[in-house]
């Protein structure tokens, strides 16, 4: 395995939310580009959104098509109800101590102090400030709301799974699905969240980041760039309009 600094995400977005904010990042062939998501069954999907313009859906599967048909692997639960999965071969990353403020709290001292040493895929799925649902076979194991020892039981069933397509609907409703039966459906929560949180990141070999925010818009940059630097752009298009002669 290659030792490599840690790729971390900074999220000021998630500040005065109700969750803590956590940590940071020959299969078959892969199938054909996904469309906008359709009802599934036992599926907690909305597709009645009212959203104006078209989904650009190739930007998800340009992102997501070298990942198709490969394995998840390590999907753990992280703080709160944060989720992450890895993709392709392993890599060890460590990340050194370095200096904080003297006026930081003491543990976040301690920890700034600590050498840390962790094994992450190629491509590192972290699913953040959002709503959740994790089905098999069209029954649902758990969601965000459940206790760690359900969510626990859930991830292990769709761990090892190949992650076959994703799709997002008109309501901005991801859903991830996977060759064994298994399914994460990640939504967007504009009752308890700001509009602009970030719903998942998916953390590339390359280095860059692809950010989905709840208000539909993403960018996909270097991971080091700092956040006043980022260049949001809509997932959503607007339809051209008519000319009437």
């Amino acid at each position: 395995m290659v030792a490599s600094k840690s790729r971390m995400k900074t999220n000021n977005a998630c500040s005065g939310q109700k969750r803590a904010v956590a940590k940071s990042e020959n299969y078959p062939s892969p199938p054909a580009f996904a469309t906008n998501a359709s009802p599934l069954g036992g599926s907690r999907v909305d597709n009645h959104g009212n959203a104006k313009g078209q989904l650009q859906m190739f930007v998800i599967n340009t992102i997501f098509q070298p990942i198709y048909g490969k394995p998840c692997w390590q999907v753990e639960q992280g703080y709160g109800s944060f989720l992450t999965f890895e993709f392709g071969q392993p890599s060890l990353h460590i990340t050194e101590p370095h200096e904080v403020s003297e006026q930081a709290a003491e543990s976040v001292r301690r920890n700034a102090a600590r050498r840390f040493v962790y094994v992450r895929g190629d491509w590192h799925l972290w699913i953040y400030i959002c709503d959740w649902y994790i089905f098999l076979n069209n029954r649902e194991l758990a969601n965000h709301e459940s206790n760690r020892r359900a969510i626990k039981k859930a991830l292990i069933d769709i761990d090892g799974q190949a992650l076959t397509k994703v799709s997002v609907n008109d309501s901005l409703v991801s859903v991830f699905e996977f060759d064994l039966g298994g399914r994460l459906e990640v939504i967007p929560n504009h009752k308890d969240y700001e509009k602009n949180v970030d719903l998942w990141l998916l953390y590339e070999p390359s280095g860059k980041v692809f950010t989905l925010r709840a208000d539909g818009k993403y960018h996909h940059m270097l991971g080091t760039t700092p956040p006043e630097s980022y260049k949001w752009k809509p997932l959503r298009v607007s339809k051209p309009k008519k000319i009437v002669k």
